[in-house]
């Protein structure tokens, strides 16, 4: 081999990996372009994911904003992978993200936040896959999975982590010798009560906990296996720091009768020092089921002209881009959200064989910004029955039908029984007051012409609904007094009552 020859093999080699560095730099940019973008386009979530992160009510979230960062930079990260990839567009990804982005404006119009925020990072990574083909988007779905560390679905866990942590809390007393009794989620100390409120569940912990497991085993490119027990080991310990953090507090209270620093002024950097304590146990945990052979690494090489052409997941992206803001566009060229109008809606006005509607000074029951309430008594035979309809002409975000701020209950109220009304298109509930004293409880809601029992499916008639037309949404509460806790009597009554209203002229 001649001089020339030796010289430009050398060229050659040494171009290859530059050329297939800058193929993965260049790929890793549009996919991170992608995410930008559905961040910017999808808007109302990411507004959603501030507000969680910056809340001071709540700061169950507030780790949202590091868990994004984290994403971009594991997608920069793990950029070499890509360079393995070929890039190719496909149509499947680009119907996928306009069918999901629909789903996603539905559930927006609908002010369902959970769903929304869980099909975000699904919308953003079927952007991927529409403008780099299968591959490329199983290659990087780590980035996007790992945003689901920052949506409220996590909630559904909070009650479950609370009683676990009374019974620990409990069983830690016990073996201590501490006088205390536990009621519920209270626990009673010779000086004082403690509350293990939704707050004291531990879920910050445990989801900073999960998210840390799945991050090192990414990191340290485990198999599935061993991923799944660092997640199981992380969900333990952190379960276990918040065990250990509501014992230490109620052993202080009872040492210092309840004036101890921990008890009167706060506790919340205390328990991430012990979490903090329990992590660095955590990784030496981790380390060692961790400690395996290191794979070989793959040389990269840059697909060839005939895999992937030159730039041409650059037209895929920019069409990706174009169908994520599909959605947002149609939210703002649909009809015009104006109030809608409430004819034909539920009222409270006379129904036949009762005597009504009679003023009354009953609490109404609580709807975050509705914008009408009617509350009326009807009295027939001595039986007195409650009526309440609140209506919203507008739902958006925070101003829905169904939200969790919202409650049929009054004040220190708590449902010790529910089941489907006989009337249909309502649920019933029995409720308790802290005298002991019960109520019955109807409750159904209406959108348009549709009645349901049922406020997710109420939510997402009108998040449908909307995309067509503005439309009025209800709920109707009829509540009447049990004798002591037999409630037959009112039951009868709340159902003879619904019964005279449906056959009204109007109901």
């Amino acid at each position: 081999m001649s001089v020339n020859s030796l010289a430009q093999h050398s060229s050659a080699s040494t171009e290859a990996p530059r050329a297939s560095a800058r193929y993965a730099l260049q790929v890793a940019c549009s996919i991170a372009l992608i995410l930008a973008f559905a961040f910017l386009f999808l808007w109302q979530t990411n507004a959603a994911f501030i507000e969680q992160w910056t809340s001071e009510q709540n700061e169950t979230y507030t780790h949202g904003s590091l868990i994004t960062a984290i994403g971009f930079w594991l997608i920069f990260r793990n950029r070499e992978t890509y360079a393995r990839e070929r890039t190719e567009f496909s149509a499947l990804g680009l119907v996928a993200v306009l069918l999901i982005g629909l789903a996603w404006l539905i559930a927006v119009r609908a002010g369902i936040r959970t769903v929304h925020e869980l099909l975000f990072p699904i919308v953003a990574w079927f952007g991927v896959y529409a403008a780099m083909g299968r591959r490329m988007a199983i290659a990087c779905y780590f980035p996007f999975a790992f945003l689901y560390f920052q949506t409220i679905a996590w909630d559904v866990v909070s009650p479950i982590l609370q009683h676990i942590t009374v019974i620990a809390s409990d069983v830690l007393l016990s073996i201590s010798s501490i006088t205390a009794f536990v009621e519920g989620n209270l626990i009673h100390l010779p000086s004082g009560t403690f509350e293990v409120a939704g707050g004291c569940s531990g879920l910050h912990f445990f989801i900073v906990a999960t998210a840390l497991a799945a991050l090192y085993g990414e990191l340290e490119e485990a198999n599935f296996l061993t991923r799944v027990w660092l997640v199981v080991v992380a969900m333990i310990l952190a379960m276990l720091s918040n065990w250990i953090r509501v014992f230490v507090i109620v052993v202080a209270g009872y040492l210092t009768n309840m004036q101890h620093y921990l008890v009167t002024v706060e506790h919340f950097w205390f328990g991430w020092f012990v979490f903090a304590i329990t992590m660095a146990g955590y990784f030496v945990i981790a380390r060692r089921l961790t400690r395996v052979p290191a794979a070989s690494t793959q040389t990269l090489v840059r697909p060839s002209s005939q895999q992937a052409p030159r730039n041409g997941w650059v037209v895929g992206t920019a069409v990706a881009v174009a169908a994520i803001g599909t959605a947002p566009l149609l939210n703002l060229s649909s009809p015009v959200r104006a109030a809608a109008s409430t004819a034909g809606a539920p009222d409270v006005s006379s129904v036949p064989g009762w005597s009504g509607p009679l003023p009354t000074s009953a609490a109404a029951p609580t709807f975050h910004e509705a914008d009408r309430v009617q509350s009326a008594l009807y009295e027939r035979d001595g039986t007195n029955v409650e009526m309440h309809v609140i209506s919203y002409l507008l739902q958006t975000q925070g101003k829905e039908l169904a939200n969790y701020r919202n409650s049929v209950l009054r004040p220190e109220e708590q449902v010790v029984a529910s089941a489907p009304s006989a009337q249909g298109a309502a649920t019933e509930m029995t409720v308790e007051d802290p005298r002991g004293a019960h109520s019955l409880i109807q409750v159904g809601y209406v959108v348009g012409s549709v009645r349901t029992a049922n406020p997710v499916i109420a939510q997402v008639y009108y998040g449908l609904r909307s995309l067509v037309s503005p439309v009025a949404s209800h709920a109707v509460v009829l509540r009447a007094a049990c004798n002591a806790s037999d409630c037959s009597e009112a039951r009868a009554s709340l159902n003879s009552f619904a019964l005279s209203r449906t056959e009204s002229p109007r109901t």
